[in-house]
Formats: structure tokens, C-alpha cells, sequence
């Protein structure tokens, strides 16, 4: 029994993202604690947060069995009173939503975090321990498979080393939304790092492959997509540490590469100065325009040659994505 969730703000995309029949199949309310449409509940129990001073009035979770197990309406609303329980969230208004995914059911749940009789928000604190005990409990009461985690649930003898993740959850979600695979880009990236024998040449092949190298603002190096979306760069490159990326791109100066705002910039100038260059009737480009754009920003000029340029990448993965 999978269980992710945290405390959040954001009523109105919560309510989208939870309501989007485009990306599954199945989407039905289950319980709704307050009048009107989700995202006006949502929008309340936010609102009630300004009276305790606080800001995450929400707390979102999803419930996750494995797909070999089917759940009976009885055993999702004991999962959902397991889990409040263990949250300490008891007696606090809540939404719960199934969605249907790929004939794969999951239930979404939110609770108001913010006590109307205390004037204070609920404790988040150690909620990945209380996903554990819950997923534990449910696991023994619903007779499914045990699935170790990271802390209740760790056998330190069996596990002596912390499990990861192969994606976080803003990972697929980024994922989902851009239509990339995780995986393959990850796989991309860390090809090209093991054929470049410098920093310089890293740089320089991210680039060929149509990424940005730029400063990030709390990590030495980031990389950007087409789509002017973030990546960390090292958590690109699986099984390297941190310590040895450094090493590695020493002659790399994030001084001297562009701000995450600059590179987003540059990316988009570049997208949007495309139409721009058209055909004279001699049929060469006319690039008087671009070239007035390109001389306010070199990066734009990189990126649009880099993007010309731009193969089909090499390295793919033939395992469908599939996000919980």
C-alpha cells in the first residue's frame, strides 16, 4: 500500500488536478464535508487558515493499493479513517476522490488542516512515519503484501540502506504534463555524461541535445528543457554523488552561465523569434530580424542554432511511463 501526501496551499489547481477526466478514466466523489463544488470547499478551508496565521491549510494525500488487490467500497472508507487517524486529523472536514487510471483505482484525499475550536492548524510533522504506520495497518487489516519503507516500516536488518524513489511526485507530474518520459530523459543525460571526458564537453553535448546549462539557486548546476521547464542536473545522473559532479564540471564556471530566469528567457525569445525568419525570393533567409534579436541575447542565438541542430536522441526506454 502506497500513501504519498504533504501539506499545501493552492486550493483551485488542487481542485483541477483532482477533477481532470481528461487523465482518467474514472473520477468520482466519494465524500465532500461542505456545500458547493470542491474547489469551493477547498477555497474555505484555506480561507480559514488566515485565522490561525498560518498557510498550508490543506493536506492532500493519495491511498495506493497494488493493482493485484481490489479494494470494496467498506475497506477504501476504513483506509481513509486509518490514515486520519494515524495524521492525527480526526473531526476535520474532508473530501475523498476516486480516480480510475488505466483500470487502476486510487482515491485522493484532502483535509481541512486548520482547528476552528483551537484557532490552529493541525501538526504535519513526521507525516511520512504516519503514511507508514497507516500503509502497515492497512496492509494487516486488508491481508495485502508488505511493502518496506524508509522509516516505520524499515526492517534495518533486511534494509540497512534508505530506499529511493525512482521519481518524485513533482517529477511525474511534470512529466505527465509535458509528455516526457522521466526515465528517458534521465537515461539521455547520463549518456552523455559518460561520453563527455570534461565539464566543457558535458556542457557542450547538452547543449547538441537541446538543453541549457544554467546556474541553479540552491544547486550548483540546472538544466532546461525546450520547454523552459528545471531540472536538477544531478539528480539526472543516477549513482553519481554530488561530490564527484563537482569534480567533474570544475572547469565549468556557474558564474559565468545564465541565471535560471535569464535561460528561461532566452528559450522563449528563441521560440517566439522563430516566424520571424522567412525566405527571400532568391529562397535564403532573410535574418535581419533574428539577427537583431540574437545581438540583445547571445544565449537566444545558441539555443535557436542548438535547436536547428537538434537529432533525434539516441538513447530511449522502452518501459511505458506509468505514474501511480
Amino acid at each position: 500500500m502506497i500513501i504519498k501526501g504533504k501539506s499545501r496551499a493552492g486550493p483551485s489547481q488542487l481542485a483541477h488536478h483532482l477533477g481532470r477526466a481528461d487523465t482518467n478514466e474514472r473520477v468520482e466523489i466519494l465524500q465532500l464535508d461542505s456545500a458547493g463544488t470542491p474547489e469551493q470547499a477547498f477555497r474555505d478551508w484555506q480561507t480559514y487558515t488566515l485565522a490561525t496565521k498560518g498557510k498550508l491549510g490543506l493536506y492532500h494525500a493519495n491511498i495506493d493499493p497494488d493493482t493485484k488487490y481490489e479494494m470494496t467500497p467498506e475497506q477504501w472508507t476504513r483506509a481513509v479513517e486509518i490514515l486520519e487517524e494515524e495524521l492525527g486529523l480526526q473531526g476535520q472536514p474532508r473530501a475523498v476522490v476516486m480516480h480510475e487510471k488505466d483500470g487502476r483505482e486510487h482515491i485522493h484525499v484532502v483535509w481541512a488542516r486548520a482547528d476552528m475550536d483551537t484557532m490552529t492548524l493541525r501538526s504535519d510533522s513526521m507525516n511520512y512515519q504516519a503514511h507508514e504506520r497507516a500503509s502497515l495497518r492497512m496492509e494487516q487489516e486488508f491481508g495485502h503484501e508488505h511493502v518496506p519503507g524508509k522509516h516505520a516500516k524499515r526492517d534495518r536488518d533486511a534494509q540497512p540502506e534508505f530506499p529511493t524513489a525512482e521519481a518524485r511526485h513533482d517529477e511525474w507530474q511534470q512529466a505527465e504534463r509535458a509528455g516526457i518520459d522521466h526515465r528517458e530523459r534521465k537515461a539521455q543525460v547520463t549518456a552523455l555524461y559518460e561520453a563527455s571526458d570534461s565539464g566543457p564537453a558535458f556542457k557542450a553535448a547538452l547543449e547538441d541535445a537541446g538543453y541549457v546549462l544554467a546556474r541553479g539557486d540552491r544547486r550548483d548546476f540546472v538544466i532546461l528543457d525546450d520547454d523552459a521547464k528545471v531540472h536538477s542536473l544531478g539528480r539526472q545522473l543516477p549513482g553519481v554523488k554530488a561530490a564527484a559532479l563537482r569534480a567533474f564540471m570544475v572547469d565549468v564556471d556557474p558564474e559565468r552561465l545564465p541565471s535560471v530566469k535569464e535561460a528561461r528567457v532566452a528559450i522563449r525569445e528563441a521560440g517566439r523569434a522563430a516566424p520571424l525568419q522567412e525566405a527571400d525570393q532568391s529562397g535564403q533567409p532573410d535574418t535581419t530580424a533574428e539577427q537583431a534579436i540574437q545581438s540583445q541575447n547571445p544565449l537566444i542565438a545558441i539555443h535557436r542554432c542548438r535547436r536547428r541542430q537538434r537529432q533525434t536522441p539516441s538513447v530511449s526506454i522502452s518501459t511505458p511511463y506509468a505514474a501511480l
